[in-house]
């Protein structure tokens, strides 16, 4: 498996107070996604009513709400009508708090594969747009500071780890990680299923938008029997339940996640270090797009 990313980072200044929600992703993915349609109809002839009509020349259809190929590149994107989006927002860590006048705060944007022509102006135009929109009920509003991209574009993800031998590996689960496992919710973790999801989510993301063959299909079944034998030492995580708000719809959506800290003990677990150092970058889970499932390996 192969990816490259593109990571640009942006500041800015609260002009008018407002208060952050426990989970400020929605609210933050929410004034992204209407920035960035901005920027991108703002280059073509006029905007789309609804639907994007240009999905294939569009920066905000591939970007941000990216349709599924035809044909698919693998098995596992079959009955999907949306694609996973290759914009991974890094947004702050979740706590209700209020934004007073002055405060300063930043995002970080990760762009999976190569980039079209204008993608990068049409992105750096649009979070310098953000100041344009209110932030919650409060109308709060912020002030630009600053953008930049951060080392090069279409860097390569580092996949080819070579680690001495290992046994004992921590994850911090930093924003709510919503993995399910038979349809529920995780509220413990296992290492097994856990490394499942995590391989499912990078194997769709590499066929869409980087380097993915039969091989990497084939290096799952011996890495997930040998998932089997690794433990949990240590876990404190707790389960977080609360809502985000859909302005478009006028609606509110249950979110769910675990947050906190796991331990794994096994032998062989450098196996897995290219697949979760991989897994830091893209996030895991469901919602990834809201920036829940940042996590961070600690070995």
């Amino acid at each position: 498996m192969q990816l490259v990313s593109t990571e640009l980072h942006a500041s800015y200044r609260v002009a008018e107070p407002f208060r952050w929600p426990f989970h400020d992703g929605s609210m933050l993915r929410g004034v992204l996604g209407r920035a960035l349609r901005k920027a991108a109809c703002a280059r073509t002839a006029a905007a789309c009513a609804n639907d994007c009509e240009l999905p294939e020349q569009c920066t905000y259809s591939r970007l941000f709400d990216p349709p599924v190929p035809n044909p698919v590149p693998h098995r596992f994107l079959r009955g999907l009508t949306r694609a996973p989006q290759p914009m991974i927002p890094v947004f702050p860590a979740p706590g209700r708090i209020d934004a007073q006048h002055g405060a300063v705060f930043s995002i970080t944007l990760r762009l999976l594969g190569p980039l079209e022509r204008g993608d990068l102006a049409v992105v750096l135009e649009a979070l310098e747009g953000l100041t344009a929109f209110e932030f919650t009920a409060d109308r709060g509003r912020i002030a630009f500071d600053h953008a930049t991209l951060v080392g090069q574009r279409e860097t390569p993800i580092a996949t080819n780890i070579t680690a001495a031998p290992m046994e004992r590996i921590a994850v911090e689960l930093e924003t709510p990680a919503w993995l399910e496992h038979q349809g529920r919710l995780m509220e413990q973790i296992h290492f097994q299923p856990f490394f499942r999801a995590i391989y499912r989510r990078l194997t769709v993301l590499c066929a869409l938008y980087g380097e993915w063959s039969d091989i990497d299909d084939a290096a799952f079944e011996p890495l997930d029997a040998l998932a089997a034998q690794i433990v949990v030492a240590e876990q404190h995580v707790k389960k977080l339940e609360f809502q985000r708000r859909s302005e478009a719809r006028g609606r509110e959506h249950p979110m769910r996640g675990l947050i906190g800290r796991v331990v794994f003990e096994g032998r062989g677990l450098e196996a897995f270090l290219p697949a979760l150092r991989l897994a830091e970058k893209t996030h895991i889970g469901k919602a990834t797009s809201f920036g829940m499932g940042r996590m961070r390996v600690e070995v």
